[in-house]
């Protein structure tokens, strides 16, 4: 008898084993399908999709004709200061008078222009030492460039032709948007901070502008005969205004796009 009960125990483990087997149900297929289907659509992107990609750089709105400063050539203490800020200055005006405590020099202006950094009466200047800092103005071609400083070890991708969106300090990008503008040449050369100052004219915006070694970006602003300001924007219209000089900006330096998966297997 119990021969006969381990003989049907095994012919009822046969009949098991030759059922088919069922490896999963018809809502396990959907989710492996689903999975599939994002894993094969990931790799298509991550090797055939691209992601923008800008360079974002501080600095000011100047004139196209370039700037100039007004340098003395003797040191002393400055006691008197003949222009303003924002005024103009003929070539040769007299801008300050230095004195050493035995003569006095006069230091006149190079070249004419529009004062926008200038020194104060009072204070200690070297020899060379920059006194002002003013923009050239031509009537017939006063129109405006952005100045953008960029960290040395960030340049290197900048090139003459790149576009550039700014973000102007006086024009909300929320309600006008970005002005457009087109990389128009980079400097070969780095420039310290105290190059960055004697350019600008004004050390704590030096500071601001450029921590450190830097790579000065001339941006040459799109022209538009349909905006108030004379300028290309992201919106229609752009702001009601003219754009004035010497106002802080941030430039987005537009860079070839990357491919998503050269963000985890870099070069």
């Amino acid at each position: 008898m119990r021969f006969r009960e381990e003989a049907l125990a095994r012919a009822q483990t046969q009949e098991a084993l030759d059922l088919p087997v069922k490896l999963t149900s018809p809502r396990g297929w959907i989710v492996l399908v689903t999975l599939a289907a994002v894993v094969l659509g990931g790799g298509t992107w991550a090797f055939g999709g691209s992601l923008p990609r800008a360079i974002d750089a501080r600095g000011q709105l100047t004139s196209r004709q370039g700037i100039f400063a007004i340098k003395t050539v003797a040191a002393g203490q400055v006691v008197e200061v003949f222009v303003k800020r924002g005024s103009s200055v003929k070539k040769n005006a007299p801008v300050a008078v230095v004195t050493d405590g035995r003569s006095r020099r006069l230091v006149r202006s190079p070249a004419k222009g529009r004062i926008f950094s200038l020194t104060q009466v009072g204070e200690v200047v070297q020899v060379a030492s920059t006194l002002a800092v003013a923009e050239r103005v031509d009537a017939a071609a006063n129109w405006l460039v952005a100045v953008l400083y960029l960290p040395a070890t960030q340049g290197a991708g900048v090139a003459p032709g790149d576009t550039v969106d700014l973000t102007v300090d006086s024009a909300p990008v929320a309600v006008f948007g970005v002005l457009r503008g087109r990389v128009a040449s980079v400097d070969q050369l780095v420039s310290s901070r105290t190059d960055v100052a004697d350019f600008l004219g004004d050390a704590g915006l030096a500071q601001a502008l450029a921590a450190g070694p830097a790579r000065r970006i001339v941006v040459e602003l799109v022209a538009s005969t349909q905006t108030a300001s004379g300028y290309e924007w992201s919106t229609k219209a752009g702001p009601p205004f003219r754009l004035g000089s010497w106002t802080g900006v941030v430039g987005a330096i537009a860079q070839p796009p990357l491919r998503p998966a050269q963000w985890v297997f870099p070069r």
